[in-house]
């Protein structure tokens, strides 16, 4: 029994190939065919205001590729889907499949798959999902699934942010709120209409494709209840809302 093919399916949630064998008596060929995400999102998850991403494909044999979505094109080597890339026979090729995106302006999540296809035998095809949220790529604070919002909480009346250890120990930091955008021209607004609330980031170091952190600065609270205010982050057409509450 002879080695017939080696290829690999690189599942959506991890970083490295991952490589099955198979047997046959025909011929020694040697098959190799399987993607990877060039960022550190092997998730395909891409955010609101997201327009491009990519993976790169390595192949041994002539593939396929396919798109099918009204938001999402893809194309490899400046080719659009649907098409072919041929691959010499005894080469390995690795190309760049290129997506872009229009921005999520639904207010939903939504999701499009696209097909690559090795037609070698006990190769075949598989589906990525890419999946396109409906808010903007906030770190902190962090998304609450169940209410669908960013908040910031647990700054207390001296206008820190406050955490308790398990071992009872309280820490205390200035709040800060951290982000990145993907376009130009993104705003942090909301501060105008607050008077207990300034932030340090000015509207130059908001840079695209860069993490930004913003250290806020909240007044002492002196009137006995709890207040907040509503700050929204705006990209490329997107508006997420994120919410400031102190104690």
């Amino acid at each position: 029994m002879k080695l017939k093919s080696l290829f690999a399916l690189a599942a959506a949630t991890i970083a490295a190939a991952a490589f099955v064998t198979s047997c046959d008596d025909a011929d020694n060929d040697f098959h190799q065919f399987y993607w990877q995400g060039t960022h550190n999102n092997n998730a395909l998850i891409v955010y609101a205001d997201q327009t491009e991403d990519s993976i790169k494909v390595t192949s041994t044999d002539t593939w396929t590729y396919t798109c099918e979505s009204d938001w999402m094109q893809m194309s490899v080597n400046g080719k659009p889907a649907p098409d072919t890339l041929v691959v010499r026979k005894g080469y390995i090729d690795r190309s760049r499949a290129t997506f872009t995106f229009t921005p999520n302006t639904t207010g939903q999540e939504r999701t499009a798959t696209f097909t690559l296809t090795n037609p070698t035998k006990h190769i075949g095809s598989f589906s990525p999902v890419f999946t396109q949220k409906p808010y903007l790529n906030i770190s902190l604070p962090v998304y609450d699934s169940t209410t669908g919002t960013f908040t910031l909480k647990n700054i207390n009346s001296e206008g820190l942010y406050s955490a308790t250890t398990k071992d009872g120990v309280t820490h205390t930091a200035k709040p800060v709120i951290t982000f990145t955008v993907y376009a130009d021209g993104a705003e942090l607004t909301g501060f105008d209409d607050c008077d207990w609330l300034t932030h340090t980031l000015s509207p130059a170091d908001i840079r695209k494709n860069v993490l930004c952190t913003d250290t806020l600065k909240v007044s002492r609270n002196t009137t006995g209840h709890q207040r907040s205010v509503t700050l929204t982050l705006k990209s490329n057409g997107v508006s997420t809302p994120i919410t400031v509450v102190q104690n």
